[in-house]
């Protein structure tokens, strides 16, 4: 009796167990997930968050179990199959195509015909403005995606998705590319989302987006559900934390000596032409040393000239 009226799950997993080369990435994982709710996926890496998402949505596909999208048994044999059930997916890695434009890549595979069946670009460039103006998110339907940084072809992953009118949106580290402005209008287009009554599924390691954005979650762990969190941003980090790697949490960051010795790599004014300019630092034995920015401030260009990936003269060992 306690049952009837309340609204059961956009998605439930039920048993739901993956292997690769016989071994076990799933085991028996069971939870759901309530229509409109922000829901985290939390674990540490190789916990299985990403293998079951890829299941979800048709990448791969689990040897036992079953999913239920709004309480009926689905097959998703493949992505086109999940888009038909209205699911979205934003992928860690990038899925667009470099050569070809923001609207081109937006409606690729379900580009927009006129009457006389051929592409009508004047209608996908302007759809392309009018769901980047109701995102929040300016774009230039004319621009080859290659010319746009890790950030901005992010930002038009999310909008193809949702160009899409997904029920169900999964976002898999949405966020490292971003800035914290980008990541702040990430969460306003999840939260304008979210009133229209789109469900988010949201894998994070960032703890601080999950309390800000969260409202329930799902602990895996080594393949294995651990715990139903109904509300995310009630419960301590510590907490969060310790059903994640298992154990109590002492401390976060422990206190560790270190000791210091003499220069063991120097470089010296590395240069790779528009995007690393004159950039010298020093490293000494037993010294970690860090290095910060915004997004396409140079810092993986300029660890990638050390290493001898892209070009940078004057590196001293």
């Amino acid at each position: 009796m306690g049952d009837q009226g309340k609204e059961r799950p956009i998605v439930e997993f039920r048993h739901i167990t993956k292997q690769f080369s016989g071994v076990k990435v799933l085991e028996d994982v069971s939870f759901f997930i309530n229509r409109g709710e922000v829901h985290c996926i939390l674990g540490e890496n190789g916990a299985g968050k990403s293998t079951l998402m890829k299941i979800l949505t048709g990448v791969y596909h689990a040897e036992e179990g079953e999913i239920l999208i709004n309480g009926e048994r689905v097959n998703v044999c493949d992505i086109r199959e999940a888009r038909k059930l209205n699911i979205g997916t934003v992928f860690q890695e990038n899925s667009l195509v470099p050569h070809m434009t923001v609207a081109e890549n937006i409606f690729l595979t379900r580009e927009i015909k006129n009457r006389s069946g051929l592409v009508d670009w004047k209608k996908m460039r302007s759809e392309t403005i009018r769901w980047g103006q109701e995102l929040g998110v300016e774009l230039d339907p004319d621009i080859r995606v290659k010319k746009l940084t890790v950030a901005g072809q992010q930002l038009v992953e999310i909008v193809k998705v949702f160009s899409q009118n997904p029920q169900i949106v999964i976002l898999d580290e949405p966020t490292s590319s971003l800035s914290d402005k980008e990541i702040d209008n990430l969460f306003s287009i999840i939260r304008r989302m979210q009133k229209k009554g789109v469900t988010f599924i949201y894998i994070s390691h960032r703890m601080e987006e999950i309390k800000q954005i969260g409202n329930s979650g799902t602990v895996l762990r080594d393949g294995k559900f651990v715990v139903r969190i109904e509300d995310v941003r009630a419960m301590e980090i510590e907490n969060i934390i310790s059903y994640i790697v298992g154990r109590p949490l002492d401390e976060q960051f422990p206190k560790r000596k270190a000791v210091i010795g003499d220069v063991l790599l120097e470089a010296k004014n590395i240069t790779v032409p528009g995007l690393v300019q004159d950039v010298s630092f020093q490293v000494k034995r037993g010294e970690v040393l860090g290095f910060s920015g915004l997004v396409g401030a140079g810092r993986s260009e300029t660890a990638k000239a050390v290493f001898g990936v892209s070009g940078g003269p004057a590196v001293r060992y």
